[in-house]
């Protein structure tokens, strides 16, 4: 019983504290030139997951995600850390300017706060 103290003593009426561990995923990118290897800076990003676990599926013509199939990240710095603050299927709220994952002058981004699974990067 955890409102016990253990050693024999009335109960305390409170259940012990205790610490929750719980853990993210992050990734890391970067962009660069394609020729040149040189690194872009503001390359901008959505990011995208399946929905339900599943893999996307996509457009033969356009080579874009379906509707219904994903789930787009809304991101949000937090302590200056880019995090994901939630998930959307509105592609257009995805693409708002707060919401994208932008490459630094040295080409690199990042994102934190995943679970575990695929995610898949869409440059605008």
């Amino acid at each position: 019983n955890p409102n016990t103290s253990g050693g024999g003593e009335p109960s305390t009426g409170e259940t012990p504290e205790d610490t929750v561990y719980v853990f993210t995923y992050g990734l890391d990118g970067s962009k660069v030139d394609g020729g040149t290897k040189a690194p872009l800076g503001g390359a901008k990003f959505i990011l995208y997951r399946g929905k339900g676990g599943n893999e996307p599926s996509y457009d033969r013509d356009t080579g874009k995600p379906v509707d219904g199939t994903v789930e787009y990240a809304l991101v949000a710095t937090v302590d200056e850390e880019v995090k994901v603050a939630g998930w959307t299927a509105s592609r257009e709220e995805a693409a708002k300017e707060d919401n994208l994952l932008v490459s630094g002058d040295d080409g690199r981004f990042e994102v934190a706060g995943l679970d575990a699974g695929g995610y898949y990067l869409e440059e605008t």
